[in-house]
């Protein structure tokens, strides 16, 4: 099962007790009821890249990690897991296994919705 969390825009908070049951649609627990909902537009999910920084920690789209003495953006765009420079240049570390050998080597440092202010890092 794919892993993922749910940021809430407008309470700035990760939500809880959501399951997301398809694309598109959270299946919320209200008290003892289940409700399925279309994701609000004050809602964005992040899934996991399916690999873990230097210290153990997942990796979600949405992350900023550190690699060496630069920081990245993790996002995916075209079918396809990349990490985005933070000054905005897209950088593409090759296939999947180069990928995860550079993110072995990672840190997460925030993301871009709890520290939206590592998006203006500047890069040594």
């Amino acid at each position: 099962m794919k892993k993922y969390k749910v940021w809430n825009k407008v309470d700035k908070i990760w939500t809880k007790n959501v399951i997301l049951i398809q694309e598109g649609v959270l299946l919320w627990q209200f008290g003892d009821s289940l409700s399925d909902i279309e994701v609000p537009d004050d809602f964005v999910v992040c899934f996991s890249i399916g690999l873990k920084d230097k210290q153990g920690k997942e990796i979600y789209e949405g992350d900023v990690i550190k690699l060496g003495h630069t920081e990245f953006e993790v996002i995916f765009e075209d079918f396809a897991y990349r990490l985005k420079k933070t000054k905005g240049k897209i950088t593409v570390l090759g296939d999947f296994w180069e990928i995860d050998k550079s993110c072995s080597k990672a840190e997460v440092i925030g993301n871009i919705y709890e520290n939206p202010e590592l998006l203006h890092l500047k890069n040594k």
